[in-house]
């Protein structure tokens, strides 16, 4: 019996203590996933953007690549080590250099200015490379046709 008394007490003690290491696991794991979730970086953001419109154009007009600009802020959300999500709010001018028989007199440019909201799903492959995918809200401001006239010698 009193052997039975012993075995009883010594696996209740096992079973209190290996509940204590239980909790202190998951609280040890509760604060990591807090340190994660609550993970938030932000940022300003700027680049050099090259396009050109495409279409149906006269014959005498063919466009021509566009060097524009995109400058904004971001925030980061780090979800866990490998995934984030990143909003961001950008402006962005966009637009198309125009080649034509006039182009020795004038430089033809159309050019459009948009706001761009993209939400970024970022996927974090190692410290050097990330995959970035989403979609992105895009509100049109304004256009503007400008002709710069070129200094013609004679």
């Amino acid at each position: 019996m009193k052997k039975f008394m012993i075995l009883t007490i010594m696996v209740a003690i096992t079973f209190v203590m290996a509940q204590d290491e239980v909790l202190v696991m998951q609280e040890e794991s509760l604060v990591e996933q807090s340190k994660i979730a609550t993970t938030f970086t932000y940022g300003v953001k700027g680049g050099v953007s090259f396009n050109h419109f495409l279409g149906d154009f006269p014959i005498d007009i063919t466009p021509k690549l566009y060097t524009g600009f995109t400058a904004g802020v971001f925030g980061n959300y780090k979800i866990n080590d490998k995934f984030s999500v990143q909003p961001e709010i950008l402006y962005t001018r966009k637009g198309s250099k125009f080649k034509n028989k006039y182009s020795d007199i004038a430089d033809l440019y159309f050019k459009t200015d948009w706001i761009e909201i993209p939400i970024l799903g970022m996927y974090q492959i190692n410290d050097d490379f990330s995959l970035f995918c989403g979609p992105y809200l895009g509100f049109y401001l304004n256009g503007q046709y400008v002709i710069e006239l070129l200094s013609v010698l004679y």
